[in-house]
């Protein structure tokens, strides 16, 4: 079996590898992936969450704000294995707007029925993609942000 480079950037298996050989490849561990995360913040995370969704060759749309026409829209959304997939990134502190949970709340419950996802971390995000698009059936993870956020 091969196996690409871009299949193991991110992954576990890649720090199975030297770090010359990951160096020479252009891959990097979630670990080093998450230390850059967190010292360039949620614009890499985001960056980082589209560079692993071409490399799967899942087809994607990220709306910078400027052309968002509503507040509160996703950063990501996609289908994967017939589940519309809408996922905000965020770094381990920044928090939901009221129009973010006001968005979720609307995507899940409509026809579309949507997996809405919060993602603070490279590794949840690839989580939702090595999961299918199912992480957390029927508590997602923005309900437990909302909880959190709430104090409740």
């Amino acid at each position: 079996m091969n196996i690409s480079a871009a299949q193991l950037h991110g992954t576990k298996m890649a720090g199975r590898l030297d770090q010359q050989t990951r160096n020479s490849l252009g891959i990097k561990t979630p670990e080093e992936i998450q230390a850059k995360i967190d010292k360039e913040g949620e614009k890499e995370l985001q960056r980082l969450a589209g560079q692993l969704l071409t490399l799967r060759g899942i087809p994607f749309v990220h709306l910078s704000t400027r052309v968002r026409e509503s507040a509160g829209w996703p950063d990501l959304t996609f289908s994967l294995n017939g589940h519309f997939i809408a996922v905000e990134l965020k770094t381990k502190a920044g928090k939901l707007s009221e129009d973010q949970i006001g968005t979720l709340t609307k995507l899940v419950s409509s026809p579309s029925r949507a997996q809405c996802h919060v993602c603070r971390t490279f590794v949840q995000f690839m989580a939702i993609l090595d999961g299918g698009g199912v992480v957390v059936p029927d508590e997602t993870l923005w309900k437990r942000e909302i909880k959190k956020e709430s104090g409740s």
